[in-house]
């Protein structure tokens, strides 16, 4: 856990030098500040235990002013945060509800600065996903793209739009009321194997299938639903933690990978349905025998002891 806390302390530093008081991280356009926003949000309380974050209100008051520029550059970058009519581009827009939401979950101020509130930017954003999300057979009933439909619905935007309705459905009344549809797409995307790929049709990855996995959990799909078991079972049967199964993706989206299985694994856990596999059969290596024998095995510890050795 010290390890972890320091390399985490390590990259928090980079974003700070990175947004260098202007509001954004190296870029303009701010389309990455919702990650940077999260990363400042997400810190565990305890170095290496998930689900205690700090939220806003732990941050000390210089991080605090500076989630609140790099939050009123994500309103004025993305014109789908301030108008709900707006095309959006979909990975951002889905990034910045989930960051959006986080923040002001976790007491981060309304007004910051920007031509809207932080919650009506969370309104209009969800209202422009919910507009643009695909209506059309059979390979997009349910999905996005990276603006407005297509006949066929790419599964990473689709997991970000998904990410980011399920967050702001905990601000906004019915903002995640798309989810329930977005099952349709998932389905048609998942192969005979239980892994799914890019686009309906394409190869099974590791990246993909973990990020269905989380979309059928974020749109309420049991773990041990047999949808479900299908991606847990492809992933466990194709489970690596330093490396990843992708064709055309392999290795540029392993990080990718490491993040949305985890984000995946962390909603899969044994919920009594009789499944075969859930997040708990995760756990390949073992912690005394890499100095660690006070860590419990865990995918978290697989993924961990992986992203310190890089």
């Amino acid at each position: 856990n010290q390890a972890v806390g320091v390399a985490i302390d390590r990259g928090l530093n980079f974003l700070r030098a990175s947004e260098r008081g202007v509001g954004h991280l190296n870029e303009p356009n701010a389309r990455h500040n919702f990650l940077g926003v999260l990363a400042f949000l997400g810190k565990a309380r305890c170095p290496g235990q998930v689900g205690t974050a700090i939220g806003y209100e732990g941050l000390d008051p210089a991080d605090q002013a500076m989630v609140e520029r790099m939050v009123q550059t994500m309103i004025n970058q993305e014109t789908s945060m301030r108008n709900a009519g707006a095309l959006p581009y979909v990975y951002v827009s889905g990034g910045n509800l989930a960051a959006l939401s986080q923040y002001r979950l976790t007491g981060g101020p309304n007004d910051v600065g920007a031509p809207v509130t932080v919650d009506q930017a969370i309104a209009n954003g969800a209202i422009a996903l919910a507009n643009n999300q695909g209506d059309q057979a059979p390979n997009n009933v349910g999905g996005w793209n990276y603006g407005a439909p297509t006949p066929s619905g790419d599964l990473s935007t689709s997991h970000f739009a998904g990410w980011g309705l399920s967050a702001a459905g905990r601000v906004v009344e019915d903002a995640d009321a798309p989810l329930p549809n977005l099952v349709n797409f998932l389905m048609v995307g998942q192969n005979a194997d239980g892994g799914s790929g890019y686009r309906p049709g394409n190869g099974s990855g590791s990246s993909m299938t973990a990020v269905a996995l989380r979309l059928y959990r974020l749109a309420g799909i049991p773990a041990g639903d047999p949808r479900a078991q299908a991606s847990l079972g492809w992933l466990r049967q194709n489970y690596a933690y330093d490396g990843m199964v992708g064709g055309a993706f392999n290795p540029t989206s392993t990080y990718y990978y490491f993040w949305a299985v985890h984000k995946a694994l962390a909603l899969s856990g044994n919920d009594g349905l009789g499944g075969a596999v859930y997040a708990e059969n995760y756990a390949d290596r073992v912690p005394a025998d890499l100095g660690y024998p006070q860590v419990q095995p865990s995918y978290y510890f697989d993924f961990a002891y992986t992203l310190l050795q890089w």
